[in-house]
């Protein structure tokens, strides 16, 4: 079964290869074999190792919110491209210098 594991977290991680580790009495951890970062604690269950890794609230509450500023961000570029084709100084031949 191939487990869809995110990237490892660790900020000084080179490379990031994540593997789930099981030993004989079934304690399962996701580790990163090339920093050595994992999970915190064992697991029984691989989809709960799998998860623990995968789980990053600050991560995708980051995502969301950079969702939320792009979209603020495209609405103000299109405001101000209606301005500036419309209104008393769209003509800039209606300057004077």
């Amino acid at each position: 079964m191939k487990d869809s594991l995110k990237s490892c977290p660790h900020p000084w991680c080179s490379k990031s290869d994540p593997q789930v580790i099981t030993s004989d009495t079934f304690v399962i951890r996701v580790i990163c074999s090339t920093c050595g970062f994992g999970t915190p604690n064992a697991y029984t269950s691989r989809q709960k190792a799998v998860s623990e890794w995968n789980h990053r609230p600050k991560e995708d509450k980051s995502r969301k919110e950079i969702e939320r500023l792009r979209k603020h961000v495209a609405a103000l570029q299109d405001e101000v491209e209606d301005l500036s084709s419309s209104g008393p100084h769209a003509s800039t031949e209606e300057w004077s210098v």
